[in-house]
């Protein structure tokens, strides 16, 4: 009605102006009149048309990175053409209302600044609509640690946002109604696994009217499951204190778990030998950090008893070195300190040892009768460093041995080694040996070592060449030029077993330096036939062109020759009766001999 009033008024102003208009210019004919009255009716009619109008409608709330909807009211003539505040255009907009979806960086306010319809008649718009933007919620997984087989650890979630949240974890747990952070989680697993958040929503967003808005979390937690024993180069290992054990991509054995009270770490069994080792990967010890290694063995009879320690702890300056030998009745040692073949220090020193400048690294700490006479223990570290001596010159070490020859009580034997530590992370044992006979021995390939009774167990062999014991041959740098290798029995009952004997070592000439890398030397091997075995000679490296082999079955011989490199004829030597255990100070049986 009220257009109709409207374009009722606007016709009779219209009369009113043509009747003027007429009067004033006074056309001389019926028809110049009646055209010029045509043309003022159309222009007319055209100004009377009603312009199109847009009338923006609410804001709205969205989550950082989302997407909400504006909506446009819009009258006269379809299609419309919308000009934004923010430059957009949006055309061919069929029907009204109009909308259109935004997802402003930060809060914005829209409105428009043009509206044009099919007539092509346009307006301002009128209203405005303000887009408020919600930050995302953040959860921050935390708390790598280590456990037993069954056991359990507590990792954490930093939470930011609006309470309460929920979260969706990697391995498809959903925690919910968590209405604090940090957000915590108790983990099981079987296997070493690793935490993450996959999802956190954040339900309730003040004055949002149940806004929820999702993101992924950030972090991790890996859970590594050890066993409390493990079989590392040869030996089987049990942790200490509340230490976990596990091995590395390296195949090296990782202690970690380790508390400040000192007896967390790791030991590794010998049976009955005379000495042990263990190599540490590259270690910097913290402030109040240490690092303690111990023979424990059988001392007048009485089983686990400790024999003696070398601890390394963290200094102003480097690390020191402290030895404590007094369970066998020695309260000073002898120090040498050698730098490659050269002897740079030897003396008498009390208790504390000497400081190693610079970062600590790793070592290789025997333990083992020092010419039948006392316990020592060997230090080598990764690369030369310089030593500080006290009273003495600073010079580059790279073997640190300490020794006494003043012992009251004589070790029967060790048993075990320890590694124990403090103020640490973790620590990686790369290798370990166990010596019998004065001569260390490392397992090779997949092969494992343990003593007993003054005799070397080699076990778990496998199907290749790789696998068994390196059998150091070297006394005072001196090889001996006849070296004796005592098996128990071997039948080789089945066709192409074989027991191989490999020698390599390191050349040195007189006044020169020893080569950088071991030399093959030679091989003998003994292969299975069925009735016997075949004795196969190879020491042309070393240019040996004649080789005197024997062979003795439990110490009597079966079989020798002096033979060019290449096949001996079969030898048959059936398998001996087992034969009791040698006393400790008896040779080992002999298999073979070069000489």
């Amino acid at each position: 009605m009220q257009r109709f009033k409207q374009q009722a008024q606007v016709k009779s102003d219209l009369g009113s102006k043509i009747f003027q208009v007429l009067r004033l210019l006074r056309p001389k004919s019926d028809f110049a009149r009646a055209l010029f009255v045509l043309c003022l009716l159309f222009a007319a009619m055209a100004a009377a048309q009603p312009v199109p109008t847009a009338t923006m409608g609410p804001g709205t709330t969205i989550c950082a990175g989302s997407f909400g909807t504006l909506s446009v009211t819009l009258t006269g003539t379809a299609p419309w053409t919308l000009l934004w505040s923010d430059g957009f255009p949006q055309t061919g907009i069929p029907s009204s209302p109009a909308l259109r979806q935004v997802s402003p960086a930060v809060q914005t306010t829209y409105s428009i600044t043009t509206v044009t319809d099919a007539t092509s008649a346009s307006n301002a718009g009128t209203g405005s609509a303000t887009v408020f933007i919600v930050a995302l919620p953040t959860a921050t997984v935390s708390g790598d640690a280590t456990i037993s087989p069954a056991g359990s650890a507590i990792i954490s979630v930093a939470l930011t946002g609006s309470p309460q949240w929920i979260l969706t974890w990697s391995d498809g747990f959903v925690q919910g109604d968590i209405i604090s952070s940090p957000a915590t989680r108790l983990v099981s697993p079987a296997a070493t696994t690793t935490y993450t958040v996959t999802d956190v929503v954040d339900r309730f967003v003040p004055n949002t009217e149940g806004l929820e808005c999702h993101n992924t979390g950030t972090g991790s937690a890996t859970i590594t499951v050890s066993t409390p024993s493990q079989t590392f180069s040869g030996m089987p290992n049990t942790s200490l204190g509340q230490a976990s054990l596990s091995l590395d991509l390296d195949n090296h054995l990782v202690i970690s778990n380790i508390g400040a009270s000192g007896n967390d770490g790791v030991s590794f069994a010998l049976g009955q030998a005379q000495f042990g080792a263990v190599h540490l990967a590259p270690l910097n010890l913290s402030p109040g950090a240490f690092v303690q290694v111990t023979a424990i063995g059988s001392l007048n009879a009485t089983l686990n008893q400790p024999l003696g320690s070398v601890t390394f702890t963290s200094a102003t300056s480097g690390v020191n070195i402290q030895f404590d030998l007094s369970s066998v009745g020695a309260f000073d040692a002898f120090i040498r300190i050698d730098n490659g073949p050269t002897q740079v220090f030897l003396g008498q020193v009390p208790g504390n040892i000497l400081e190693v400048v610079g970062a600590f690294d790793c070592f290789i700490p025997p333990v083992r009768p020092e010419g039948g006479t006392g316990v020592s223990a060997s230090v080598q570290l990764n690369q030369k460093l310089p030593i500080t001596i006290p009273g003495g010159p600073t010079v580059t070490g790279d073997r640190i041995v300490y020794f006494t020859n003043n012992v009251p009580i004589m070790p029967d034997y060790i048993s075990e080694i320890s590694v124990t530590g403090a103020g640490l992370s973790q620590f990686t044992l790369e290798s370990e040996a166990l010596g019998l006979f004065d001569f260390p021995h490392l397992a090779a390939g997949s092969a494992q070592l343990s003593a007993a009774n003054n005799q070397l167990t080699v076990s778990n062999l496998g199907a290749t060449l790789l696998d068994g014991v390196d059998i150091e041959v070297e006394e005072a740098g001196v090889v001996q030029p006849c070296f004796l290798v005592g098996l128990a029995a071997v039948p080789l009952s089945g066709v192409n077993e074989q027991v191989h004997f490999a020698a390599t070592g390191f050349v040195c000439e007189v006044g020169l330096a020893c080569s950088a890398s071991p030399t093959s030397f030679g091989a003998v091997d003994l292969l299975a036939t069925g009735s016997g075995f075949n004795v196969n000679v190879d020491y042309s490296a070393i240019g040996a062109s004649m080789v005197e082999v024997m062979v003795f079955n439990a110490g009597v011989p079966v079989g020798s020759a002096i033979v060019p490199a290449g096949t001996v004829g079969t030898i048959t030597a059936a398998s001996p009766a087992p034969s009791p255990s040698p006393a400790r100070s008896s040779k080992p049986r002999e298999l073979w001999r070069l000489a």
